[in-house]
């Protein structure tokens, strides 16, 4: 998936407003105005804690990936540093998007 992403970043000319990093990869990148994660929730758990150091003040974060019926969990576990969580669905998969906390 991050290899896809990275070429349709570069195939879109995009290189310089998108970032796209494996949550493996040593670097330090910075804060970003807006997160889009796409993986399942257990992993999404995992990841808080660097999501939250990624995400500047009030910026964005969506993920997707998630069933419904986990949805109360990671709204549970991100509700610490972001706020705003909305949940959308479509069928059985749902989304989940908030704004980072102050």
């Amino acid at each position: 998936a991050v290899h896809a992403t990275r070429e349709n970043v570069t195939h879109n000319q995009c290189e310089n407003i998108i970032t796209t990093l494996h949550s493996e990869e040593e670097s330090d990148y910075g804060k970003c105005d807006l997160l889009v994660a796409n993986i399942l929730t257990n992993p999404l758990i995992e990841l808080v804690s660097l999501f939250e150091k990624l995400v500047r003040p009030n910026g964005s974060l969506v993920l997707s990936g998630i069933l419904i019926e986990q949805s109360d969990m990671i709204v549970s576990c991100y509700t610490q540093y972001f706020s705003n969580l909305e949940i959308s669905n479509q069928d059985e998969w749902c989304r989940v998007c908030g704004t980072r906390k102050y």
